[in-house]
């Protein structure tokens, strides 16, 4: 029999009672030589929630009444959780977050609520996102913090080595550099500084290089692009169409006609639907 399933079989007859490692290790008949693939698959099934430990106990994560999900939003105070296979968030208070935060997996005990959503507790992280963020940098108190865009609704300590690195009001690209079991004690580290949050542009590439978008397409996607234009049209996909290919077009948010300066030129804009026909005054 699998390691794992005989683990299971044993943890079910347990039923609420936990059981110690040595005992749980006698009774699936751990075999001389065989203990590190035991204690491998128990932290196996430890990250995956399956099985929940406490006190050096371990239980069913299930017969415990507990549940795997993810944190989706941290606030200063509270916090949301998505339990796994739910349709609805699970509102945890601060004190109960562990200093969890967004993408982080969790396991959770659930209680019944008069609310819209299920309240919940924290009760392990099962595993740590690597929160690589965008925000923007101040200064209180003598010390730099960084508010997250999004995700996280309060300020992050800035590392004391790198609070010279950045000037109120930028933006910037960070990540935890350090997790305390509680916000508060959490620590960031500027990775990229991008300039004024005022800027538009900053705010842009700041929100790119955070969420992991390239602003070039990859080689492979280049060479498919120069092969379909090397490849050419086929006659009978033209045939029908109105050749537009001597003309500007912008899709444009405004539906009214515009006058628009382009360079060395005056241009007046025709708008159908949402895009413009830049046509030659």
């Amino acid at each position: 029999m699998d390691i794992k399933e005989s683990i299971r079989l044993i943890l079910k007859k347990q039923g609420k009672k936990p059981i110690g490692l040595k005992e749980l290790s006698g009774k699936a008949q751990v075999k001389k030589g065989g203990g590190a693939g035991f204690l491998a698959a128990l932290e196996e099934m430890k990250g995956t929630g399956e099985i929940f430990e406490q006190r050096h106990k371990l239980m069913l994560s299930a017969t415990a009444g507990l549940v795997a999900g993810k944190i989706v939003r941290v606030n200063e105070t509270y916090g949301f959780a998505r339990p796994e296979n739910a349709e609805k968030d699970a509102f945890i208070p601060g004190k109960f977050l562990l200093g969890a935060m967004p993408d982080d997996i969790v396991l959770l005990k659930l209680h019944n609520s008069t609310g819209e959503l299920m309240d919940g507790e924290v009760i392990s992280i099962l595993n740590r996102a690597e929160y690589l963020f965008s925000g923007v940098v101040s200064r209180k108190d003598g010390r730099y913090e960084v508010t997250p865009d999004r995700g996280v609704r309060f300020p992050i300590a800035i590392s004391r080595l790198q609070g010279a690195d950045a000037a109120d009001g930028e933006k910037v690209v960070a990540r935890l550099s350090y997790r305390g079991d509680r916000h508060f004690n959490h620590r960031a580290q500027i990775v990229n500084i991008h300039g004024s949050s005022e800027n538009a542009q900053s705010c842009c590439e700041a929100i790119l290089e955070a969420a992991g978008i390239s602003r070039e397409f990859p080689e492979p996607a280049m060479a498919e692009a120069r092969a379909i234009g090397e490849k050419g049209i086929h006659p009978k996909e033209i045939a029908g169409r109105t050749d537009l290919r001597d003309e500007i077009i912008l899709p444009l948010m405004a539906l009214t006609p515009r006058i628009w300066t382009m360079p060395y030129h005056l241009h007046e804009a025709t708008m159908v639907g949402s895009w413009a026909f830049i046509l030659p005054m």
